[in-house]
């Protein structure tokens, strides 16, 4: 039964995620944002909040450091299966290289999410060997990783500000971006709450299949939680959108790490 409500709600992702795409494209035209920034922004945000739910019931739910390494794990797994989506996607595009179509804000989104990784990296380690903060109720690392987190968001918006903006391959003339923004709010929704009881349903296969204390059992909850990327992303490269396809996935990265984190850390117990 568990496999059978696995594939319904995958299917449920892809569907949405289509729409999600879509719609996140036509508010990056109509509002003049461009797609980078609305990759980052409204994209990686809405395919990043099941990592997000994960870790936190992992931390508060299951507690001690067994779910704070599942909350840690889940985030980290979700940023390397989101760079594995990258190479899938490239393989998918059929006018040669993705990544030689990109701009600098595309590479800007993706140095600061490797930016950011480096620091929660090193933050584990400081803290194995060090009592840093020990007292407090949030890690002082945690917080500098939400003020990178914050700047970096601004930064991509000045870059993408001071870049001509990509024409869209469709045409969005005739598009209403009211509309659009109703869409991406519904398909958001939509996606969040699949992706999250999706995510419990990987957690109760990898409890049913002896995996949930495993390495095995941490990456199969991270693929689990990654599939809102992967299906928005593959969407995204349908529409001609690569720029959004691939902000979407770097632009996850820098929220797992600036964000999700963040949270998991507020909310540990």
């Amino acid at each position: 039964m568990l496999w059978v409500q696995l594939a319904i709600l995958a299917g449920v992702i892809l569907v949405s995620a289509t729409q999600l795409a879509k719609s996140a494209d036509i508010i990056a035209f109509k509002t003049g944002l461009g797609r980078s920034f609305v990759g980052v922004v409204l994209l990686a945000t809405a395919t990043s909040l099941p990592e997000l739910g994960t870790g936190i019931s992992s931390v508060t739910i299951i507690g001690g450091a067994s779910g704070a390494d599942l909350a840690a794990g889940d985030a980290f797994g979700s940023n390397l299966f989101n760079l594995l989506i990258i190479g899938i996607l490239d393989l998918l595009w059929r006018r040669g290289s993705i990544l030689a179509t990109l701009g600098s804000s595309v590479a800007l989104v993706g140095l600061l999410g490797a930016g950011v990784i480096v620091i929660a990296g090193g933050a584990i380690l400081i803290h194995n060997n060090l009592s840093l903060g020990s007292g407090l109720p949030i890690s002082p690392v945690s917080i500098v990783l939400a003020l990178v987190f914050v700047v970096a968001l601004y930064a991509v918006y000045r870059e993408e500000q001071s870049t001509e903006n990509t024409e869209p391959e469709h045409d969005y003339s005739d598009s209403s971006l009211k509309k659009a923004v109703l869409i991406y709010g519904t398909a958001a929704a939509i996606v969040v709450v699949a992706a999250v009881w999706l995510a419990h349903t990987g957690e109760g296969l990898a409890e049913a299949m002896g995996w949930e204390r495993s390495f095995v059992g941490t990456q199969f909850l991270a693929l689990s939680t990654s599939l809102p990327e992967l299906a928005a992303s593959v969407a995204a490269i349908r529409i001609m959108a690569p720029e959004l396809a691939i902000t979407n996935l770097l632009g996850s990265n820098l929220f797992n790490m600036g964000f999700v984190l963040f949270l998991d850390d507020a909310a540990y117990v």
